[in-house]
């Protein structure tokens, strides 16, 4: 079998260093290359065209894009070409490989999506295993299937990958790697790889075929170009692998150092040779460095950018060749100064020895001379033989100051250096240390070269358009020079031209406020226009992302929605939930009877027990007022008697423990044969409780008018009540004020006294007798005694007396009663009434079913429920007797209320038990405090006797009693009734499983709709995603980055060009800005001295016009701000000055000051007469002044204008 392996096409690739001339053509060259491989397929005899992956270069290019490769393997239908994704095209739903499916593949253009076995032929002799990527990074082994995967015994076995089977550097990610030995591993016969872009051999078995058109300069391997024709003898045969060439261009890398033009005819043959028949064939990526003299350079252009730049069909050039100035060049220096001398040095230094040598001995110079010994930086190490093993060495002999000095140095390898010159031979740091004191230099940092202005004058390769670096040793020499005279420095008219000419350059690329202009502002408007352009694009990129995953949730939802099984589903869920609230409802109906049953119970066990605590409250009471009236020995007899009743108690107690223990086993034996029963009549049963509970709710309305009858029957309330007591102690007042006056007798007769002593006609006896009306006293045998009791305000107590006595028969009669005691028999009889109707209504509303509701529609609710129940009877039928007598209901609810009066009584017996006994010491504390209350205690008891036979005459102890014990009993039975049902309750509530009905016959209900929306947004994504798709996007942001990078590549330039003028400019400018200081200096230095002595630490700014514009002391004060003495002391010393400067020139000068110093101090008068005394000694100072005595400390020479001789009185 015979095919042909190629792979890496990368289709629709963006060159990005290539011009717009150049990018269609190497493009479309790619395409060409098709057709090649094609064509040397048939004429090979190859029966299929294996590609490895990276048919496209972008995963979603334009539409042309993507059908050009496809419409030249179209030109061959009688070649099979199998495809598989790579890194660059991976595989991706909605993504490049379902788009050119859509497109209608010809049959014999076949791309391999899945990792599966594929037949090469009708006979299947020969298997495909193909093992495309499916995302652009993959973690494991994309081939490891391949050793799994079954092909009929004897076939041969070919496998198709794209990745790497190393990692193409140390930093390289380990993405896409393959077994080295995968072939081996898998069994194939040949395994075609893609990735690697130059023909490279693994093995015998493996081989990477290289792109057919290189498309770089640093391709590896053999290099591109090739494809690969393999032939197949049997599945172990080793393969016969052949490499044909089919690509176009050639790519090179070349580099030249260029001193001269020799070197340059010599480049421009060599790159001609690489193709001298077509060289529009080949692109050259050329690395420049050397120096050129300025004919040279132009030279350099001409042929070589100009000539070669367009026969090639790409010339890259890094780099420039420097400039190397000649004598003539020289002469653009002047004749003359420091510039001049440097650069006819350097330029002499680096001139000596053969042109092939001079970039050698230049990099040996500057090393030399500015590189410590030691140092193993990239210059040193640039100077060492091939291989990096050499120690170079370097000797130099120079004179300086007259004197010969011999340099040498080591480096690397066992580094030395040696300066030997005159009487001097120094090595080590002492060396470094000398040369740097004669050179003018510093030393650098460690492995940096020395700092000085040698180094700025000295200009290496590449960068004589780089403004100069001066360090701080290079600027102080730099002012040591510029004592020259301001012309020779600026070069008079030739800096003025300079300036021009730099400002005519800027005035091209910035205005004046340094804003960008012509091509310089069109490459910034260029680049930020690319920007955005871009960020758009990258929008649209990621919009086109956004939608294709939301394709695939789409897809995810669509097939959730479209599941038979989950409708299905749905449906059973939503008759379960139907049934679940049947169940709910059935069991809250249940629930809210059983409830209202014990609510029932419950409030009329709460009615005994109040009936029972007021009762026992009053028997209590009236036990303890009984106790504490008796006397202090029937209290103690009583307390013994306690004492030894608690003792007969404690043993009943524990009898009744063990009474009860045995009473609780019987009765657990008797509910468990019970329970088993229970099932067979809970119809019955709750036929029974329903009957029961209409029963109890007729009951309970009938309780309830009764009742309200009795109590509407009832006289006496608790008002009229009131109005009687409150009659009573208005007549008990009146009675207490009318005893309060009346006059008492205390009777005491003496035997046989009897009888003989009457008052109003009665006779007395012994003992007191209250008068409250006059009476009259007969002493038989003596006489009669008139008594008069006091008489104030006696009638009106008589008459109030009538008044309460009149008023309680009227309050007696209202309420039907004959007296008080009645009375109060009355009002019992109607609290007991009261206490019953609040049950009866009580248990009434308890019955209820629901609050407000209607007695009778309660009734016939249970009516109807009753009816409802005969029905389900009578559906279902008897239920089977097991020969149990009685209701086996009944028998369970008697087998668990007799257990529970079981346990009651167990529980009862254990606390009766176990509880402390403390009734003697409480009978011994009621008897100490019966002492103290017993005049109390009586009208208590009495009341509490009252009451208590009121209430019994009502109901008595045992009525009451025997009802408690109904009431217990009920309200078990209704407990457990209601603990049974809840017992059957449902999960969830009848809420929640409406909300769950609701909403699954709303899933269902909007289930089509759903799928029609899904649909519908899926068929807009889908459009939007084939349009973006269509428009190759990632083919337009390649082109974009790449013009953004050309735009960046010209602002760079012409940043470069922009800080190049204006570093030039500022050079001259600040040369002459220091001249104009240095001209100035003579008059500031002159100053000085006599500044400092009136103003210490103080310093003048003098302007061009000699003017003192400024005064520094800490900060600037303008002239025209200081007070007007400091002006004038400051005008003086500035005359001082100038007379100084002028004396210093070898003129004459004379200071004088006419009416000076009117303005000064004393303290500062003084100082500069010191200063002038000390001026005077060096010229001549005359003071002019009309206030003689202001001066008279100056100890000058005094002065007089007077007439000389005859001369006065004739005029002269």
């Amino acid at each position: 079998m015979r095919l042909l392996h190629t792979s890496d096409w990368q289709i629709g690739k963006v060159f990005r260093f290539a011009d717009d001339d150049i990018l269609p053509v190497l493009q479309q060259e790619r395409l060409e290359a098709i057709g090649r491989i094609g064509r040397l397929a048939r004429a090979q005899g190859a029966e299929c065209v294996v590609v490895a992956g990276d048919i496209y270069d972008h995963l979603r290019p334009s539409e042309r894009t993507l059908r050009q490769p496809v419409e030249r393997m179209r030109q061959f239908p009688d070649l099979r070409w199998h495809l598989i994704p790579g890194n660059h095209d991976f595989n991706e739903r909605d993504g490049l490989w379902d788009r050119l499916v859509r497109t209608g593949l010809p049959d014999h253009i076949v791309p391999h999506l899945a990792h599966a076995p594929v037949p090469l032929d009708a006979g299947a002799t020969a298997w495909l295993l193909p093992a495309g990527l499916g995302h652009r990074h993959v973690i494991g082994d994309p081939t490891a299937w391949m050793e799994g995967a079954t092909t009929p015994e004897g076939a041969i076995r070919i496998g198709l990958a794209h990745g790497s089977v190393r990692s193409f550097g140390e930093d390289a990610p380990g993405h896409n790697l393959l077994a080295i030995d995968r072939a081996r591993q898998a069994g194939l016969s040949y395994l075609a790889l893609g990735d690697w872009h130059g023909a490279v051999k693994i093995d015998a078995r493996t081989w990477y075929s290289g792109t057919p058109e290189i498309d770089g300069f640093d391709v590896g391997g053999a290099g591109g170009g090739q494809a690969l024709l393999v032939t197949l003898d049997g599945p172990r045969a080793e393969p016969v692998v052949e490499p044909h060439a089919v690509g176009r261009f050639r790519w090179e890398r070349a580099q030249a150092v260029l001193t001269c033009a020799d070197d340059i005819a010599a480049l421009e043959g060599r790159l001609r040779a690489l193709d001298p028949d077509d060289p529009s064939r080949v692109l050259v990526w050329l690395a420049v460095s050397g120096a050129l003299g300025l004919p040279d350079l132009e030279g350099w252009q001409a042929r070589i950018v100009d000539g070669l730049g367009s026969a090639l069909r790409l010339l890259r050039i890094d780099g420039v060749p420097g400039l190397a100035a000649s004598s003539d060049d020289l002469e653009a220096f002047g004749p003359g100064g420091a510039v001049r001398a440097a650069a006819e040095t350097l330029a002499r230094q680096a001139g000596e020895g053969d042109d092939a040598a001079r970039a050698i001995a230049a990099a040996a110079l500057r090393a030399v001379f500015l590189l410590a010994h030691g140092s193993k930086a990239g210059p040193v190490a640039a100077l060492q033989p091939y291989g990096g093993r050499g120690a170079p060495r370097i000797a130099v002999d120079f004179t300086l100051d007259g004197c010969d000095w011999r340099l040498e140095k080591r480096f690397m390898q066992r580094a030395f250096v040696r300066l030997e010159g005159g009487s001097e031979r120094l090595d080590g740091d002492a060396a470094e240390a000398r040369l740097h004191d004669l050179l003018g230099v510093e030393a650098g940092r460690r492995g940096t070269e020395a700092m000085g202005l040698l180094n700025a004058l000295w200009v290496t390769q590449g960068h004589s358009l780089v403004q100069p670096d001066f360090s701080d040793p290079a600027r102080t020499t730099i002012r040591s020079c510029l004592e020259a005279d301001l012309d020779a420095m600026t070069g008079g008219d030739a800096a003025g031209r300079v300036l021009s000419r730099v400002d005519a350059d800027l005035a091209v690329l910035v205005d004046k406020r340094d804003n960008p202009r012509g091509r310089f502002r069109a490459a910034k408007e260029g680049g930020q226009e690319a920007a955005a352009e871009l960020a758009r694009l990258e929008s649209r990129r990621q919009a086109l992302e956004d939608d294709l995953s939301a394709m695939a949730d789409l897809r995810r939802r669509l097939a959730h929605e479209d599941d038979a099984d989950r409708r299905e589903k749905e449906r059973a869920d939503l008759a379960e939930a139907g049934r679940v609230r049947d169940r709910l409802r059935d069991y809250d109906a249940r629930y809210r009877t059983a409830r209202a049953v014990r609510d029932h119970a419950a409030a009329q066990l709460v009615a005994v027990r109040q009936d029972l605590a007021v009762r026992a409250a009053w028997e209590s009471d009236l036990a303890i007022g009984v106790a504490r009236i008796a006397e202090l020995d029937a209290a103690l007899a009583a307390a013994q008697a306690v004492q030894d009743a608690a003792a007969a108690a404690h043993a009943g107690r524990l009898e009744a423990v063990q009474v009860a223990d045995a009473a609780r086993r019987a009765a657990r034996e008797a509910l468990d044969r019970a329970a088993g029963r229970v099932e067979r009549a809970r119809l019955a049963h709750e036929r029974r409780e329903a009957a029961a509970a209409l029963d109890r709710l007729e009951q309970a309305a009938q309780a309830v008018t009764r009742a309200r009858a009795e109590l509407d029957a009832c006289t006496i309330d608790d008002a009229r009540m009131g109005t009687i007591r409150k009659a009573e102690r208005a007549l008990d007042a009146a009675r207490a004020a009318g005893r309060a006056q009346a006059t008492t007798l205390d009777v005491a007769l003496a035997d046989g006294a009897r009888g003989r002593l009457m008052l109003d006609g009665q006779a007395l006896e012994d003992g007191r007798i209250v008068v409250t009306d006059n009476a009259v006293l007969r002493i038989e045998g003596i006489g009669t005694i008139t008594i008069a009791p006091a008489s104030h305000g006696r009638d009106a107590l008589r008459a109030e007396l009538v008044r309460a006595g009149e008023g309680l028969r009227r309050a007696l009669e209202a309420a039907g009663c004959v007296d008080l005691a009645g009375a109060e028999a009355a009002l019992a009889i109607r609290r007991q009434t009261e206490l019953v109707f609040q049950a009866a209504q009580t248990v009434l509303g308890g019955l209820l079913a629901a609050a407000g509701q209607v007695p009778a529609t309660a009734t016939e609710a249970a009516r109807q429920r009753l009816a409802d129940l005969d029905v389900r009877i009578a559906r279902i039928g008897e239920a089977e007797a097991d020969g149990a007598a009685g209701d086996p209901l009944e028998l369970l609810d008697a087998a668990r209320e007799a257990m529970q009066v079981a346990e009651d009584a167990y529980a009862a017996a254990q606390r009766a038990l176990l509880a402390p006994d403390g009734t003697m010491r409480r009978a011994a504390e009621d008897l100490a405090r019966l002492r103290a209350e017993a005049q109390v205690a009586r009208d208590g008891v009495a009341q509490l006797a009252r009451d208590l036979e009121a209430a019994r005459a009502v109901e008595a102890d045992d009525a009451l009693s025997a009802r408690l014990a109904a009431g217990q009993d009920a309200a078990g039975v209704a407990e457990q009734a209601l603990l049974r049902i809840e017992e059957t309750r449902p999960d969830g509530t009848e809420a929640l499983a409406d909300a769950t009905i609701l909403r699954l016959e709303r899933t269902i209900q909007d289930g089509h709709a759903r799928l029609a929306a899904l649909r519908q947004e899926m068929a807009a994504r889908e459009a939007r995603i084939r349009a973006a798709e269509g428009d190759g996007l990632d083919e337009r942001i390649a082109a974009q980055e790449r013009l953004r990078a050309a735009h960046a590549a010209e602002d760079a330039a012409c940043e470069r060009e922009v800080a190049i003028l204006k570093c030039l400019r500022d050079a001259v400018a600040a040369a002459e800005r220091a001249a104009t200081e240095r001209y100035l200096a003579p008059l500031a230095r002159a100053m000085q001295p006599a500044l400092s002595a009136l103003f210490p630490r103080a310093v003048a700014t003098v302007e061009p016009d000699f003017s003192i514009s400024a005064l520094s002391r800490r900060i600037d004060e303008p002239f025209g701000t200081l007070s007007d003495g400091t002006r004038e002391q400051i005008a003086v010393l500035a005359r001082l000055g100038l007379a100084d400067l002028m004396r210093a020139r070898g003129r004459p000068a004379m200071l004088v000051l006419d009416d000076a110093l009117t303005y000064a101090d004393s303290g500062r008068l003084d100082r500069m007469f010191d200063i002038l005394t000390e001026a005077s000694g060096r010229m001549q100072i005359l003071i002019l002044t009309c206030r003689t005595e202001l001066f008279t400390g100056l100890g000058a020479r005094r002065l007089a204008v007077e007439p000389v001789g005859g001369d006065a009185a004739e005029g002269h």
